[in-house]
């Protein structure tokens, strides 16, 4: 058991497991809304909309079976430093999490399409520039914030490894209870720096597109026939309240003479 702890939370086990608990109740809550996207009237972004949903399936898969979480994390470091996002790759615990260069490439791959893809949903279902910029400015904040507080942890899990199932009953829940606030730290600040990025890319995606489609989108037959029905019916009701002044100003005439006769 002790074995089977220590493999959980030093790899991937642990981590993932939160992650598919966290964002799978997420995603149940958010079902309606998760079916805009699938369910889009226009082809074209329904196919980006459902490709996205893999993406993100396909991302979290990868990373669970052919990497690592922390190193992921560790990628915006150098390669002298990126050990330190991955403490137990040294002593004491000398974890084996070596990951070859091409399945690394396809992480990196996966990471950038995924949150390039709620980028493009972002903009297709909310749309504005302010709630990304927000988003990144407070993501990034708390990435460097709890960055160092999620490293020091792990540090501590690392270290205190040799020494699990060697003291009491009490000793070892309390370590347990620890090495759970490590992986679900370790879950949270991944979820984050995920959505940190696609916010990154969703204020460039929103700008452009809103420049695009200011000049050169063409409006829907949808929408065209919807400004058509608008227009018609605003001449309708112009027609209408032009009739009622000109009756209006007839009753008003034919009430004159009548009034002029009563005065003689």
């Amino acid at each position: 058991m002790i074995a089977f702890v220590k493999w959980a939370v030093s790899g991937n086990a642990g981590i993932s497991l939160v992650l598919l608990l966290v964002v799978g109740a997420g995603l149940w809550r958010l079902r309606r809304k998760i079916a805009r996207p699938w369910r889009d009237p226009d082809p074209r972004w329904r196919a980006i909309g459902r490709a996205t949903l893999g993406l993100q399936v396909a991302f979290f898969v990868w990373v669970t079976l052919f990497d690592y979480w922390r190193q992921i994390l560790g990628l915006t470091m150098t390669s002298q430093t990126r050990d330190y996002s991955d403490p137990y790759v040294v002593p004491p615990v000398l974890a084996h999490h070596a990951v070859a260069a091409p399945l690394r490439a396809v992480s990196l791959a996966l990471l950038v399409l995924g949150a390039l893809g709620l980028a493009l949903l972002f903009y297709r279902h909310v749309g504005g520039p302010f709630l990304p910029l927000g988003a990144f400015v407070v993501g990034l904040l708390f990435s460097a914030l709890l960055g160092d507080a999620r490293w020091r942890m792990d540090m501590w899990a690392a270290n205190g490894f040799p020494q699990v199932g060697k003291g009491t009953t009490g000793d070892l829940l309390v370590d347990l209870f620890f090495f759970a606030l490590v992986v679900c730290a370790v879950a949270a600040i991944c979820l984050l720096e995920y959505l940190t990025v696609a916010a990154l890319f969703a204020l460039p995606v929103v700008i452009i597109g809103d420049f695009l489609a200011q000049r050169f989108v063409r409006p829907t037959p949808e929408y065209r026939q919807f400004s058509e029905s608008l227009r018609a019916h605003a001449a309708a009701a112009r027609a209408e309240r032009e009739r009622e002044g000109l009756r209006t100003q007839d009753s008003g005439l034919s009430e004159v003479p009548q009034d002029d006769r009563a005065l003689r």
